[in-house]
Formats: structure tokens, sequence, C-alpha cells
């Protein structure tokens, strides 16, 4: 049986992550959280209490669940307690969780040494990044590394979770394929020995995408790799770049799109429908995603 109540230390980063992620996800913050707490959140199943001592507390039924959905992925800083030993390229996307948005991948490539001035820029996983933060730092490592960046807007990515017969997972082999494939052409990234890829799925769905390239490389995929560097600037990067298609895409139909998916994304699509109906909607949003039937389109 699932614990009721799950008790997690956080430091202030994965703290202001866990509290961004719930945004994204519907959560319903109090205006007047408990004694000693920071702040305090709740689903119809679950509360979550941050206290200022610094522990997250989830209560009700469906804890476990949440834990491990908001846990997941939850920063380490790149360039604390983890050298490269060989040049690395790292791949990391963004948006696959955004109702409304591009799905963007990320690669980039690092050498061993670069650590501590990733470190220096504050390169980390960009789920405890602020949105400004993340921008700006994004424009530092784009001068800084060997990078490539792959953003499927809303109406290729509908099509190709059509073609790829609704497997998100093959999507986003393809996406971190297409990218890492970029990156390695450059000159700049000559010696690349290690690929690291943020796991999303198990089984040999990137060595595929990858195919000859996969034989000749050591790739390893793994949860929480953010903690390698060149995974840790290709999240930078990804974010950045999802950002800026959000606002592109909002810009061009002159409605304001919102992160995540939950009430405030459904909001903005039910704008977007009101303005253009459906079709306009498959602009700016995956159409997959249960939030298009449940605003009506």
């Amino acid at each position: 049986m699932n614990p009721s109540s799950i008790t997690e230390p956080l430091d202030r980063a994965r703290a202001a992550a866990v509290r961004s992620r719930m945004e994204d996800l519907g959560w319903t913050f109090d205006e007047t959280p408990p004694d000693y707490a920071a702040w305090s959140a709740r689903l119809p199943s679950v509360r979550a209490v941050y206290y200022a001592s610094g522990k997250l507390v989830l209560q009700g039924k469906d804890a476990s669940l949440a834990a491990e959905e908001l846990f997941e992925g939850v920063p380490r800083a790149a360039g604390r307690g983890l050298a490269l030993k060989v040049p690395t390229v790292g791949s990391d996307e963004t948006g696959k969780g955004d109702f409304l948005g591009p799905l963007v991948v990320a690669a980039a490539f690092v050498r061993p040494g670069q650590e501590a001035l990733l470190a220096e820029y504050g390169v980390r996983d960009s789920k405890s990044v602020g949105d400004r933060e993340a921008i700006a730092m994004a424009e530092l490592v784009r001068v800084t590394l060997p990078h490539a960046v792959v953003v499927i807007d809303p109406p290729r990515y509908n099509e190709l979770h059509r073609e790829m017969g609704s497997n998100l997972n093959r999507l986003l082999a393809w996406a971190h394929g297409k990218a890492i494939e970029e990156v390695l052409a450059k000159k700049e990234a000559a010696g690349a020995v290690d690929v690291v890829v943020d796991q999303f799925a198990k089984g040999p769905l990137v060595p595929r995408a990858l195919g000859p390239l996969a034989r000749a490389l050591r790739l390893e995929m793994r949860t929480r790799a953010e903690d390698n560097p060149a995974v840790a600037a290709a999240s930078i990067l990804a974010r950045a770049a999802f950002l800026a298609g959000l606002k592109r895409l909002g810009d061009g139909i002159g409605v304001d799109l919102a992160k995540g998916a939950g009430p405030p994304a459904d909001q903005a699509a039910r704008r977007v429908l009101a303005r253009g109906g459906p079709a306009l909607l498959a602009r700016v949003a995956k159409m997959h995603f249960k939030n298009a039937q449940k605003v009506g389109a």
C-alpha cells in the first residue's frame, strides 16, 4: 500500500523547482499556509506543506504518486561532484508535458575542464531555474558550447505524433537523435566519446534513432542525468527555446499562452478556441493531450 505521508528535505533551489512543477500541474496554493510553513498547496487527494525548516510534507492517499511526479528530475547543480573524463554530448527535452507550445530537444558538447565555467554561469537542471534566468543563462551557453536545438511546433508535432502511432517516446527518440547528430556534425565537437541522454523511456529507441553513430560512441541513458554538465547545458538551451517558442506562437495568434497542462493552459486554450476554433488551437497545442477534449476542441 502506498504511504499516505511522505517527507522530503528540500533546499531553496529544489523547493523552487518543485513549486514550479506544481504550478504547471495545476496544484492550488493556499492563501494562508499553516504555522511555520513557507507555502502549502493541494490537489483533491493530496496536500503539500513546505516548512521554513526546509522539509516538504505530502499527505493524502495519493502522496506516493505525487512524490514520484514532483521529485523526478529535481535538480542537482552541474559541476558539483561530477567531472567529465572525456568529451561529452548531452541531450535533454522540454515541453513534453506542456499542452501549449513546442516540443524542444537540445544537445550540447562539453570538454573536460569546462565544468567550472558552466558552474560559474549557474548552469543546472532547468527545472530549478526561473524563466528570465534560463533565458540569460542560455545566451552564455550558446556562445560557449557547440550545440543544437530542435524545435517542433505543434502542427509538425501533431503530424509526427500521428505518423509514429501516437507513440511519444518514438517522437522524442527521433528528436534526441536529430539534435545529437547535429552537434556531432560540428567540427568543434570533434573527439566526442560519450553521449548522455536524460532518460525518457527504456529500450533501444535512441540507439535506433542514432543508427551507426550509436556504435561509434558510448551512449548512456539514465534518469536525473542533469547532474552531467553537458545534459544540464542542454536542459537550459531547451528551456529557453521552449519559452521563446511559446511566446512566438502566442504572439502569432494574439493570445498569451501558458505553460504546463493545468488550469492556466486550459484558460488560454479556451481563448484560442473563441478566437479561431479547433483549427487555430491545433497551431499552438499538442492535440492528443486530454486538455483538448476538456476545453471542447
